[in-house]
């Protein structure tokens, strides 16, 4: 566009909606980012609770390996070989 030629009143509207789309622009940009962080906050939230989750287990394990009796030694017999007569 040629803008030698035009007057100042349409240099200040061009100016004007140029400045519009930029604010624009930016207030879009800045909910896309508002948005990740929530997204961001909520996924670091649920990790939390995820390896919270996993520790009480882990010590619930712990716990019951600790109750939990001896373990019983398997005495296996063996198979005596055939006596040849």
């Amino acid at each position: 566009m040629n803008t030698k030629n035009s007057s100042p009143q349409d240099a200040k509207q061009r100016a004007g909606r140029a400045f519009e789309k930029a604010a624009q622009r930016k207030s879009e940009s800045d909910v896309r980012v508002e948005e990740q962080r929530k997204a961001d906050l909520s996924l670091a939230a649920k990790i939390k609770g995820l390896r919270e989750l996993r520790m009480q287990r882990d010590a619930a394990q712990a716990e019951e390996a600790a109750n939990a009796p001896p373990p019983v030694k398997v005495v296996k017999s063996r198979k005596k070989a055939p006596v040849a007569e």
